[in-house]
């Protein structure tokens, strides 16, 4: 306890410091770009990449936006595969601390260098942080653990030896700090050695429920808070049992190293688990979402992404399980490092601040090639939508990420956005574009008339099905459902909603161009295991996951298909005959 209090005390003195920083670094938000700008050629002038542009001859912002040409990925995939084979000094100075695996949301998974100026960043953009949480959560200055469930990754080398893996967790034998820390939370060290996400989530849960006075959850995406929370109401029962007897039962699967560091760190606590089995047996208890505020009576709030395609799952974990705990989507960051801080944890809607030293901002006008408009953060709207093009500290310039996002007010003299969707997300069968936030706006609009409540949806391109050609192109739209598949009226409200909401697609579907939307119901539990075969098949890790919005393969699409709900394919055919 006295180590956690002088711990606080010192993160609380350091988080004033960082945001009075941030607070003057805002108000000089174009100087500081050009000066982290500048770092980044430093540290790259004599690399193979800063010879190739002559980046050494470069010396102001302008200059550098007038001779550096906008990149994709594509770009710089010859100097990733040097670096994946042991060359040094390649996109900068120095070896790369690891190759980040990136989700793949948008397409395949790529390789991206990470270095330990990266991830000092994303550790100042925490620290920055807590000011506000002490600020809008006043319990949180209590002395209350954290549950932290996190997966092992399964790492892999490259031929030079270099580690592969998530960008969020430190390889094998490296340290990111937060071993120093490790008592701030809930689960000893050993636990966040489990390499099955089942066993994991189960012991990082059974450490939780231990801690009656437990003050907050911190996950990256409120999806897999959403996984958490579904597996503590699947297996309470086990939880309860282990708790009760104080070691880990036979039926989890943990290495033996971890099992004997777990035994040794808990203690039978018999009236722990009689008080949660009460509240577990209670009527409804996983369903008035009320379920954390009763296990966790001083739980302060949940910090994980709620923006995006994460908007479903935060609104299905309140609704079931969190109620009224605060969601708090602190930290806007992706592979390429952070972008931007959540000054706001007391607001639902998460906007960020850009930080005007974590890298180079410029923003694309439209979402389209290399002779579009690009603009500085001077020159932005509030209520623009623009792409963002990064220069990062891990050696990409001018790097379309992908992310388009709106601007919706300044902070000081930065730009403050919400995240609208991944550019790879976007559904275009006839030069449409449809977002994946006009098409979820779109889905709920249709779901508020549905008698079955919307799970879960993923949609796909019909040139993906077998004979496509015969019809015309047209949006498949997968859907899982809280009750029996929709009827032939709701269906039809999904397109007439997508025409309301997006007037290219209405123009389209008036003059048949576009085919009315296909509407497949599927059974329960097919995300899961859409979540299931894209970890088996792919580096992507449990941590990282998050559901594409858009299949882009014919085996994902055929996937989906076979998980077709029973009652909905039996009611298509009644619909074919009548």
């Amino acid at each position: 306890m006295v180590k956690q209090y002088a711990t606080q005390k010192l993160l609380a003195f350091v988080a004033r410091y960082m945001r009075r920083r941030f607070d003057r670094d805002t108000k000089h938000f174009m100087k500081c770009q050009e000066q982290t700008l500048l770092e980044r050629l430093r540290a790259s002038r004599d690399s193979a990449y800063g010879r190739d542009h002559n980046l050494s001859g470069i010396t102001s912002l302008a200059a550098f936006r007038s001779s550096h040409p906008v990149t994709e990925y594509g770009h710089y995939d010859g100097y990733v595969r040097r670096l994946a084979d042991g060359e040094r000094d390649v996109l900068f100075t120095g070896p790369p601390r690891s190759l980040a695996c990136t989700s793949g949301t948008s397409g395949g998974s790529k390789l991206m260098p990470v270095t330990g100026s990266l991830v000092v960043n994303l550790v100042s953009g925490v620290l920055l942080l807590l000011d506000r949480q002490l600020v809008a959560f006043p319990g949180a200055g209590r002395l209350q653990r954290q549950m932290r469930p996190v997966v092992a990754p399964r790492w892999r080398y490259s031929p030079g030896g270099l580690p592969i893996g998530p960008a969020s967790v430190a390889p094998p034998g490296q340290k990111d700090g937060r071993e120093h820390t490790q008592f701030l939370y809930s689960s000893p060290p050993a636990a966040n050695d489990i390499p099955s996400e089942p066993a994991a989530v189960y012991v990082h849960l059974l450490f939780g429920l231990r801690d009656r006075e437990l003050g907050a959850i911190e996950a990256n995406f409120a999806s897999f808070v959403y996984s958490v929370f579904s597996a503590l109401e699947r297996d309470w029962q086990r939880l309860v049992r282990d708790l009760a007897a104080g070691r880990l039962g036979k039926d989890v699967d943990v290495p033996d190293s971890v099992r004997t560091a777990c035994d040794a760190a808990l203690s039978p606590e018999p009236a722990r688990a009689a008080e949660l089995r009460e509240i577990f047996e209670s009527e409804n208890a996983f369903r008035d979402g009320r379920l954390a505020r009763r296990v966790w009576p001083h739980l302060n709030f949940i910090t994980t992404v709620t923006s995006g395609a994460m908007q479903l799952y935060a609104a299905r974990l309140q609704g079931r399980y969190t109620g009224q705990v605060p969601l708090y989507s602190a930290l806007y960051a992706a592979t390429e490092g952070l972008l931007g801080v959540n000054l706001w944890p007391e607001e639902s809607q998460p906007r960020y601040v850009l930080h005007p030293r974590a890298m180079l901002f410029e923003f694309g006008e439209t979402a389209g090639t290399d002779g579009d408009k690009i603009l500085l953060a001077s020159e932005l709207e509030v209520g623009g939508e623009y792409e963002l093009i990064v220069t990062n500290r891990s050696g990409m310039f001018r790097f379309r990420m992908g992310d388009v996002v709106r601007v919706v007010d300044f902070y000081n003299g930065a730009p403050v956005v919400e995240f609208l969707y991944r550019k790879g997300q976007l559904l275009d069968v006839h030069s449409e574009k449809m977002s994946e936030a006009a098409f979820f706006g779109a889905l709920r609009s249709a779901a508020d008339g549905w008698s079955s409540t919307l799970v879960d949806y993923t949609t796909a391109e019909s040139v993906l099905l077998a004979g496509a050609a015969d019809s015309p192109p047209h949006y498949v739209v997968l859907l899982e459902l809280n009750g029996k598949p929709l009827t032939d009226d709701e269906r039809q409200k999904v397109d007439e909603s997508l025409c309301a909401h997006h007037e290219v697609y209405r123009s389209f579907r008036a003059k048949a161009a576009i085919g009315p939307a296909q509407v497949v119901c599927l059974r329960p539990g097919a995300f899961e295991r859409l979540r299931q075969h894209v970890l088996a098949n792919s580096d992507t890790s449990a941590l990282q996951f998050k559901v594409p919005r858009v299949l882009r393969t014919e085996s994902l699409l055929q996937l989906m298909l076979e998980e077709r709900h029973p009652e909905d394919g039996e009611q298509q055919r009644r619909t074919a005959t009548t």
